[in-house]
């Protein structure tokens, strides 16, 4: 990691209480709910700072509410460099190494410093956040949708078929299948046949609930289910109720950074 190598070029890794970000609310700056109040003043050593409080004071920054900077033993460091480049005194050259010495410190490499260090925070709280939301994520896509129920998962479509799925009450997957009934040349035969279809999965595993994606072909399919129920079918468990729940589940890589971005602050 960068932070290691500058920290250990600086002779800092055996002191992190020398490397601290710092944060100061902006003159004028306009925080109307006091999201950021406790970065008003705040001051934190690198080496233990969470993640979350790395992205809630990039996101203050950005807002425009907080100022950030990376505090170090600016005096311990250039001495440091001081003994480090001038191994001998010189009372003509002396003066101005060591002037070099500052200027080029102050002037080129804290800066470059300071940048390095925050973005390699924000790029290891970003996977670190990442990461829990996708630990999160991976619970609520396993959670059963409907508690206490037996569902069967209706993803409509034209030309690749209806795709059936039914899982349990815990959510565990039971049975799995496609369908075509909404082809150009689909019969009335075939028509039946993708019904029976359905009853089968019904009867067999006597689902409580049919779920209805929306997308393509999503009203045909409702219609498709509730013919069904018309056509006196003989139907086992309370689907026979003729309950619908449509879903239409979406997911982007843009809504899970947006998220992670947006967690509260105060944590």
């Amino acid at each position: 990691m960068i932070i290691k190598e500058y920290a250990g070029y600086f002779d800092i890794q055996d002191d992190p209480d020398k490397v601290d970000e710092a944060t100061k609310k902006k003159k004028n700056a306009v925080d109307e709910k006091k999201v950021y109040e406790m970065y008003y003043d705040y001051e934190e050593r690198i080496k233990y700072i969470k993640p979350h409080r790395v992205l809630a004071i990039n996101r203050g920054e950005k807002e425009q509410v907080l100022s950030v900077s990376i505090t170090v033993d600016n005096d311990y460091i250039i001495s440091y460099l001081e003994n480090k480049i001038i191994k001998q005194d010189n009372v003509d050259s002396t003066a101005i190494v060591k002037n070099a010495i500052l200027d080029s410190y102050k002037r080129l490499i804290l800066p470059s410093i300071e940048r390095e260090v925050r973005s390699e925070l924000k790029e290891a709280s970003e996977e670190a956040a990442i990461e829990v939301f996708g630990d999160n994520l991976e619970n609520l896509i396993l959670t059963p949708p409907m508690k206490e129920q037996i569902v069967l998962a209706f993803d409509p479509g034209y030309v690749n078929g209806c795709k059936l799925a039914v899982i349990d009450k815990n959510g565990k997957y039971l049975d799995s299948t496609v369908i075509k009934p909404f082809l150009n040349n689909t019969t009335e035969e075939k028509l039946n046949q993708c019904k029976k279809i359905v009853v089968d999965l019904i009867n067999k595993y006597k689902v409580d609930i049919i779920a209805i994606g929306n997308g393509t072909a999503s009203r045909e399919s409702e219609k498709f289910c509730s013919s069904i129920f018309s056509k006196g079918y003989e139907l086992v468990g309370s689907v026979t109720k003729n309950q619908f729940m449509n879903a239409w589940f979406s997911s982007t890589e843009s809504d899970a950074i947006s998220t992670l971005e947006n967690s509260n602050p105060r944590n």
